[in-house]
């Protein structure tokens, strides 16, 4: 009997209150995981009326990222123009580099996304959509 345990390298879930897609991730590093991040993110917003989601990487401590995942980012670039508007939670400044060279590559509308330090600052930003 073996005693592994696997921790999901993301997690997404939607709240019902803020009207807020919450995606937490501790490390994506290949095109499966980007993948099936990108499924559960799809599966979850798609019957909501807004489409902001909330991207925290307070938790990630990636040093780099394959090119294997950097590619698959890059397969949902239409679907990003749909979303409303994306914010991403990032202290650590590495994983800031790295999701601001993912995000360069990408055709997506700039006005539709920032990078903030703290989640309150992120949190405000998408609620002042709503005006």
């Amino acid at each position: 009997m073996s005693d592994t345990i696997s921790i999901e390298p993301f997690e997404v879930r939607y709240d019902e209150v803020s009207d807020i897609l919450n995606v937490d991730i501790m490390y994506l590093d290949s095109a499966v995981e980007v993948h099936a991040m990108w499924a559960k993110k799809k599966l979850t917003i798609e019957d909501k009326s807004h489409r902001r989601i909330l991207v925290n990487l307070s938790k990630n401590r990636q040093i780099s990222m394959s090119g294997s995942a950097r590619k698959a980012f890059r397969e949902y670039e239409e679907y990003l123009v749909t979303l409303d508007r994306t914010a991403f939670v990032i202290a650590n400044s590495v994983v800031r580099m790295l999701v601001k060279a993912t995000l360069a590559g990408l055709n997506r509308k700039e006005e539709g996304v920032l990078i903030f330090k703290t989640h309150k600052e992120a949190l405000d930003w998408l609620k002042e959509g709503e005006r």
